[in-house]
């Protein structure tokens, strides 16, 4: 797939982004666009620099991030139960 102008990408939608210039090519990570800020999946987080080009990720990119952000609640889910455990062992 070929990559586009960052200046198309569509808003609040995950895509490959990356930099490329005189220095070469680096930073290809997923990411969404908020208005000037762009953040990675977890919508939370910010990158403090502006890629220049941007494209659809793969069917397999997206399979990933979807098992990675699974795995991610899991453990936010089980921190919540033992939170909630050890404020019913200090009642």
């Amino acid at each position: 797939m070929e990559w586009s102008s960052i200046d198309t990408a569509p808003e609040y939608e995950i895509v490959e982004t990356k930099i490329d210039d005189k220095y070469g090519e680096r930073n290809r990570i997923l990411l969404a666009r908020r208005g000037k800020m762009w953040f990675v999946p977890d919508k939370y987080t910010y990158v403090y620099y502006l890629p220049t080009h941007w494209r659809r990720p793969t069917v397999e990119q997206i399979e990933d991030l979807a098992k990675s952000l699974e795995i991610r609640s899991a453990e936010l889910l089980k921190q919540a139960d033992e939170i909630r455990s050890t404020k019913v062992r200090m009642s």
